[in-house]
């Protein structure tokens, strides 16, 4: 039996796929000398929990429609997500060579069979595709998943607390201690681009979903019970982003681009920032803690996340030439207007897209990994 959508769940998706994009707009500001540290550290740091929470969702998501208690067909499971997710990988990946050949007349399209198969291994055809590759890895990984998620379950607090633990460390270390060389270029290429396809930077959170997916009724219950703690670990732990990044500006003499290189979603205060805003999101965007107009636009942007996630980088590249030469830094106002018409802009596209797909399901196959869009 099919189960209900769960709500909080699918706004979340609106929610990431908005900080994603703030993210990706502040790279393009930073790039203005007179843009200020506080709209930097709006777009750059207060926005650090939309990637990985995107795994907290997957998790969530995957759990929640193949309960452990039923049975699995691996083969189909892969089918599907090949489907879904490998199919418009490839073609997203092809499409953002030849855009970027084309619009700005740079090498984009791969030199040799080598150098195409480093790109797709790695998602290096377009600066977002690293997450399809790390989401892609977690699927191939499922008959692991799956019984570490039994285990969890048994005792969820506990043993999620010692995964937690492990994250952070594991995190820290591979981001400001590992420097591994193997003098094979293979090995030393794997290690370069680890943040593109280790899934055990975001292990801890994927099984956060998976576990409150299958203990969902209990989850809810957590949720209430530990409301006050929840809200209040928010802003608490975005605080805890804020002030090393500040101090790193500040104090420490770091350009702004190097303290935002370094807190990042797996320094140790990202990581529990992340915990947090999943929880925190979970609470607060149920259906019955929020009102009708800003659930229906969540809702509306959930349904159309995984196509906005694809367009967004060719959508901000054009429009960065609408406003990059105003000198975007200058002005408090720009910088949002800047973000609020790539949000708008690629929210139309994947509208769009959809709307096409509708009417062709081919082309929606291809592009979306569905032969019929649901809206």
């Amino acid at each position: 039996m099919r189960k209900t959508k769960v709500p909080f769940i699918h706004r979340i998706r609106g929610i990431a796929i908005a900080g994603v994009i703030g993210i990706h707009v502040g790279s393009y500001v930073l790039a203005d000398p007179k843009v200020s540290l506080n709209m930097l550290a709006l777009l750059e740091i207060a926005t650090r929990f939309s990637v990985p929470i995107f795994f907290f969702v997957s998790g969530f998501g995957l759990f929640y429609s193949l309960p452990l208690n039923c049975p699995f067909d691996y083969f189909n499971f892969y089918l599907r997500r090949a489907k879904a997710v490998l199919l418009p990988y490839l073609i997203w990946s092809v499409l953002y060579w030849l855009h970027n050949q084309i619009a700005f007349s740079v090498q984009a399209w791969p030199t040799s069979l080598a150098d195409a198969a480093k790109q797709l291994a790695f998602g290096l055809a377009s600066y977002q595709l690293y997450f399809l590759v790390i989401l892609m890895w977690f699927y191939l990984l499922m008959p692991l998943w799956r019984p570490v998620t039994a285990w969890i379950v048994l005792k969820p607090l506990p043993r999620l607390g010692g995964i937690l633990a492990g994250q952070i460390i594991f995190n820290y270390c591979s981001s400001y201690i590992w420097r591994p060389t193997f003098g094979n270029p293979i090995l030393d290429m794997a290690i370069e681009y680890r943040f593109h396809w280790w899934v055990l930077h975001y292990v801890f959170i994927f099984l956060l979903g998976a576990t409150s997916a299958v203990l969902y009724p209990w989850f809810e219950s957590f949720l209430q019970r530990n409301s006050k703690i929840i809200i209040s670990a928010f802003p608490l732990s975005l605080a805890g982003m804020l002030l090393p990044f500040y101090y790193l500006v500040v104090k420490a003499g770091y350009t702004a681009e190097d303290a935002i290189n370094t807190v990042h979603q797996l320094h140790p205060a990202g990581v529990i920032y992340t915990v947090a805003a999943a929880l925190f999101f979970c609470l607060v965007l149920q259906s019955a803690a929020l009102s009708h107009r800003p659930a229906k636009f969540l809702d509306w942007l959930g349904d159309h996340a995984f196509a906005i996630y694809l367009i967004h980088p060719a959508i901000l590249s054009h429009l960065s030439w609408l406003f990059m030469p105003s000198g975007i830094g200058s002005s408090g106002v720009l910088p949002l207007l800047f973000f609020l018409a790539t949000l708008l802009a690629s929210l139309i596209c994947a509208v769009v897209l959809t709307t096409l797909g509708n009417a062709v399901p081919w082309l929606s196959l291809l592009l979306l990994g569905k032969s019929k869009v649901q809206r």
